[in-house]
């Protein structure tokens, strides 16, 4: 019994990746795997300034929303 090589989570007999993985890999193939870890890196990880903002937006949000509910 073997680990997806990528996410390390699946439990695989014949294969080296598990489906989802097998997914990705073949999209890396497509375009390359330093243009998706570059996708990856722009979409998924946030630099301070970003989680700031979005910590100030769902500040915000949350704020706005108990001030509707309080005027009902």
């Amino acid at each position: 019994m073997f680990v997806c090589l990528l996410c390390e989570k699946e439990s695989l007999l014949l294969h080296r990746f598990c489906d989802s993985c097998q997914v990705v890999k073949r999209i890396m193939n497509v375009y390359g795997s330093e243009e998706c870890r570059e996708i990856l890196e722009r979409v998924c990880i946030r630099d301070n300034e970003q989680r700031l903002r979005k910590i100030n937006l769902e500040k915000k949000t949350k704020l706005y929303g108990e001030k509707q509910a309080q005027s009902k």
